[in-house]
């Protein structure tokens, strides 16, 4: 506890908590806190008569005596910050200057109170949920899209993430990897630079965002497959399964909100189904489109061949399989 205690008011106050005048207020504000966040609110349950019950049983009186304890431990802090003008590279720097003015916002304008509530914030997001701020919140169907969130933007902080994000940062994304692969950009940029050369002598008129996308599109699938999309038979496919995947991903999902009940709102909206449809799409273009890859052995330079060897080299992480799971993940 003293260690987060240090590393946060290091962080946020520019000043070691640690045989401070502070320290001993700290510690009974955090008890505080703790016990009034884990008592039974009556206000939360009775609306009418539960505050008079949390007076009775004293949780009132208790609550606001710790947030007047939080209110003068923050002016003490901040009041120490400003005595110390040596103090220049913390948190509390950064929002009194917001405070002053120096930093510009706009018509928004932070007062004090501002100050002592983002404070609060970055200490519930340093230490009380440190780790839940690491992941992404669940989202149903973007877990389905995801092969139940196995894939490196969805997957919740782990062990499994974590070797995940280093077999991408030192395979993949590589200053000598990215280099190999620049002829396939240069290539597809001259044909598209080629393409609106030859559209403008005519007169033709050409829809940009359509282009772009479909630039994208043939360096994605060069990189990832090692086949050119373009006229190949899973280009419409392709097309499709983008537009499917960004109104899912755009849509409403009751079950996001309403566990209970949500799933079956989802069915009569057809938004599950939807899902459902756009999921079977989507695994059917990565089978078809790593089954070309082995089909065909040239193909040695791209993303799938790196998998496919990781795959031989039975790399494990967590027991998943390399070959059917990771592959079709690491193109979402």
């Amino acid at each position: 506890m003293k260690l987060s205690a240090s590393v946060i008011c290091r962080l946020g106050f520019g000043m070691s908590l640690e045989g401070s005048k502070l320290e001993i207020t700290y510690d009974e504000v955090i008890q505080g806190i703790m016990e009034v966040l884990g008592s039974f609110a009556a206000a939360d349950f009775f609306p009418i008569i539960g505050k008079l019950i949390d007076r009775l049983t004293g949780l009132h009186g208790k609550c606001e005596k710790v947030f007047q304890a939080m209110d003068t431990f923050f002016d003490e802090a901040i009041k120490c910050h400003l005595d110390d003008e040596s103090i220049k590279d913390d948190i509390i720097a950064l929002l009194l200057k917001m405070e002053r003015g120096e930093i510009g916002l706009g018509e928004f304008q932070l007062s004090r109170n501002h100050t002592k509530g983002i404070l609060l914030t970055v200490k519930e997001i340093l230490k009380t949920f440190d780790v839940d701020c690491c992941s992404r919140p669940h989202m149903t169907y973007g877990a389905r899209l995801s092969y139940n969130r196995n894939d490196l933007g969805f997957s919740p902080y782990s062990k499994y993430w974590r070797e995940l994000r280093k077999m991408t940062v030192v395979e993949l994304y590589t200053a000598k990897r990215v280099k190999s692969f620049g002829h396939i950009r240069q290539e597809e940029v001259a044909s598209f630079v080629e393409f609106i050369k030859h559209s403008a002598s005519l007169e033709k008129h050409v829809n940009l965002n359509l282009k772009f996308m479909k630039l994208s599109t043939s360096v994605i699938c060069r990189l990832g497959f090692g086949m050119n999309l373009e006229g190949s038979k899973l280009e419409s496919t392709y097309y499709e399964l983008i537009q499917g995947i960004m109104e899912v991903s755009g849509s409403f999902a009751a079950a996001d909100f309403f566990p209970i009940f949500g799933g079956v709102i989802d069915r009569l909206t057809g938004l599950h189904g939807k899902c459902e449809k756009v999921f079977k799409t989507m695994d059917t273009f990565f089978d078809e489109a790593i089954q070309h890859h082995l089909d065909d052995e040239s193909i040695k330079d791209d993303i799938i061949a790196l998998l496919l060897r990781w795959n031989g080299e039975r790399l494990d992480l967590e027991n998943f399989n390399l070959l059917e799971t990771i592959p079709k993940e690491f193109f979402l």
